[in-house]
């Protein structure tokens, strides 16, 4: 579950409800399934990175962002699992549009 969010220039970052260590974990593989929206409500694919219990999400198409979504369709498959446990974080949205 989300815990907070705060948006840094074209950075969002997510602090998840689990302890920052030892934190979540992609096993290595690229995190694909992020999505970003700026204040134009539309959204674009975006990458993402992580640390400790943080996500760091990104996309070049958004100059600044305002809400994130994960995992939000269907089809898509959770890339992130925490640490201990290798429990899959479930998919999440910030906005409420």
């Amino acid at each position: 579950e989300v815990q907070s969010v705060t948006m840094e220039g074209r950075v969002a970052i997510l602090t998840m409800d689990i302890p920052s260590s030892p934190g979540l974990t992609s096993h290595g593989k690229e995190i694909l399934q992020f999505q970003v929206a700026g204040d134009n409500k539309w959204f674009h694919p975006a990458k993402a990175a992580i640390a400790g219990n943080r996500i760091f999400v990104f996309s070049p198409n958004v100059e600044k962002p305002v809400a994130v979504r994960y995992c939000f369709n269907d089809t898509e498959a959770t890339e992130i699992f925490t640490v201990e446990g290798n429990l899959p974080l479930s998919s999440f949205r910030t906005d409420n549009w």
